[in-house]
């Protein structure tokens, strides 16, 4: 006989449970929404709310996109917030590519 041939049978009660009083179920605690005028969650103002932008997929060796990660690592401890990320990099190139004269 197989050790789950029992597995969809009707549960067996032991005497511990069944002597125990059914405890009433507590309402969870009333979350803010946002008809009350607090919205929840991080504010939209990312690439990926931004109508403008679009995600796209890339395939690059490891060792790339580990040294790649190394240099702008060492940029955001140079410049901060103001260094560029990974999409900035890779928008940059992509424009200088095509010849634009935005970059």
């Amino acid at each position: 006989m197989s050790k789950f041939a029992g597995l969809f049978d009707e549960p067996k009660t032991s005497q511990k449970k069944a002597s125990q009083p059914a405890r009433p179920k507590t309402a969870a605690p009333k979350r803010e929404t946002q008809s009350e005028g607090k919205k929840l969650g991080r504010p939209a103002e990312g690439k990926r709310s931004n109508p403008n932008y679009m995600q796209g997929t890339v395939y690059l060796t490891k060792d790339t996109r580990s040294r790649v990660d190394d240099v702008l690592r060492e940029e955001r401890k140079k410049h901060g917030k103001d260094a560029r990320d990974f999409s900035e990099l890779v928008e940059s190139l992509l424009l200088k590519w095509l010849g634009d004269s935005r970059t």
